[in-house]
């Protein structure tokens, strides 16, 4: 692998959802290589409300969607779902997090796209998932906090009311799980040259995720394995470990002893936690602090807030924070994804799109045949006879089609030899079948989408109508 190539050069991704979840899967495919395009739909999308706007685009806007390029489509308009069709047909990869359903009122749902192109990996991410009673509810992060039992847990452990957490997890697990199932759907194509839809629920993500799901299962009582803060020269300081192995630590490395050994349980630990204060604060500076801590093998943290998290030097030291440059000109600064790669670079190759930016582009090299925007319409094809058909008893390796120049862009999803009749294929009929499946036509073997052979000896008229197809036996 060479400097220049980025793990996932070539895939195509269409970016068809919205808030955090699917954004956040697009944008770690686009820091990895991938074409991720994103279709901004009409309305205003919730991560605008977050973060200081810079051009138009928010920071958590442009936090889930630097490296793209963006495209304007309303499913409301008929030619914007032909368009959808279009850009399925091209690509690889579709994610997206409407409500299960919303998609197929539109005609755009996975039977109409994997209609168009087999090998599409379509990624539903969904609150409930797919299917069942709450499929249909409305799923933000916080709800699936809520349901998954972290906030209740919270509340348990810490006697406080129930409260939501500063931190949209069950987004960022639904984006980092469902990327992976991408990876691993793509992966399947490359055996059986078939794609995959799949059903990823936020709350099963969360669950999946979660550490402490295996005490619901066992109906075990809980046990906090939280890091626990303490009054520390300098600031508070986390140390990761319960109470009862920091004072075990702390009673072999330094002697602390219990007040009084004779004590009961319940007076003696209460009595520890005001020694183990007492230590910590016996310090003279902070430093010296932490290295009594890793002396007694504890690990420990400096508690950070926003205004100073991006100076601990193992994220100013490494290049985490990165400068993108807009279609503008104008230059912003993002965070990069996490991977970094012994012969392969990463992070996004460009800034965050206006929406609609990159449209002529994007037709231009997903959909070379089709007609862009304020373009003249192109002449109808004249009719292409085809070729004597081949023998049906000639041997497999006879069996291909002419030798035809192939398109200078063509997606990894649709790597097949180039097609001397079906040039406009049309979405009607059988033709939209074998458009979408074949691997050979002209007579020669064509397979049908539910695994049939037949023989095609025909003209392609205009209209897209073919003369004579006839099944295998």
């Amino acid at each position: 692998m060479t400097q220049e190539t980025r793990p996932l050069d070539g895939l195509r991704v269409l970016d068809l959802s919205r808030a955090v979840s699917g954004p956040f899967a697009g944008r770690i495919l686009a820091d990895l290589g991938a074409d991720v395009v994103r279709a901004e739909l009409p309305g205003t999308d919730v991560t605008q409300a977050f973060g200081k706007v810079i051009r138009g685009r928010s920071g958590l806007y442009s936090h889930v969607n630097a490296g793209k390029r963006s495209i304007v489509l309303d499913l409301h308009q008929p030619g914007d779902v032909t368009r959808l069709l279009d850009l399925a047909a091209a690509c690889d990869v579709v994610v997206e997090n409407f409500r299960p359903g919303v998609l197929d009122r539109f005609g755009a749902g996975w039977p109409a796209l994997s209609a168009v192109n087999p090998r599409l990996v379509m990624l539903s991410i969904s609150g409930f998932g797919r299917e069942g009673e709450d499929a249909e509810r409305a799923a933000y992060a916080p709800v699936i906090h809520a349901e998954a039992g972290l906030i209740g847990r919270q509340a348990d452990i810490t006697g406080d009311p129930p409260a939501d957490i500063a931190f949209a997890v069950a987004d960022a697990l639904a984006g980092l799980h469902g990327t992976i199932a991408i990876l691993a759907a793509l992966r399947l194509r490359d055996r059986t040259g078939t794609g995959q839809h799949i059903d990823l629920s936020m709350l099963e993500a969360m669950l999946a995720t979660d550490d402490y799901t295996h005490y619901s299962i066992d109906e075990h009582p809980v046990r906090s394995a939280r890091g626990e803060v303490w009054p520390a020269p300098g600031g508070p300081i986390l140390v990761s470990a319960d109470r009862r192995y920091l004072w075990r630590q702390l009673k072999t490395c330094f002697g602390v002893a219990d007040p009084d050994p004779d004590a009961p349980l319940e007076d003696k630990l209460p009595a520890r936690a005001r020694v183990m204060a007492a230590w910590f604060a016996a310090h003279q500076d902070r430093d010296a602090l932490k290295r009594d801590l890793e002396t007694a093998r504890l690990a420990w943290a400096d508690i950070r807030h926003a205004e100073d998290v991006l100076a601990a030097p193992s994220v100013a030291g490494r290049g985490t924070i990165v400068e993108v440059t807009d279609g503008d000109g104008e230059k912003r600064s993002v965070v990069r994804m996490p991977y970094r790669f012994s012969d392969a670079p990463s992070g996004p190759v460009r800034g965050v799109p206006e929406p609609g930016e990159h449209t002529d582009a994007i037709l231009r090299d997903w959909t070379p045949r089709r007609q862009l925007p304020g373009q003249p319409p192109a002449p109808p094809p004249r009719p292409t006879p085809c070729p004597a058909p081949a023998s049906r008893h000639a041997p497999p390796h006879a069996m291909k089609p002419p030798d035809l120049p192939l398109e200078s862009h063509q997606p990894l999803a649709a790597q097949e030899p180039s097609l001397p009749c079906l040039r406009q294929p049309q979405r009607c009929g059988i033709v939209a079948v074998i458009a979408a499946t074949m691997s050979h036509c002209c007579g020669y073997a064509v397979r049908l989408s539910e695994g049939r052979e037949a023989e095609v000896t025909c003209v392609v008229q205009p209209a897209g109508v073919v003369d004579t197809i006839s099944p295998r036996s």
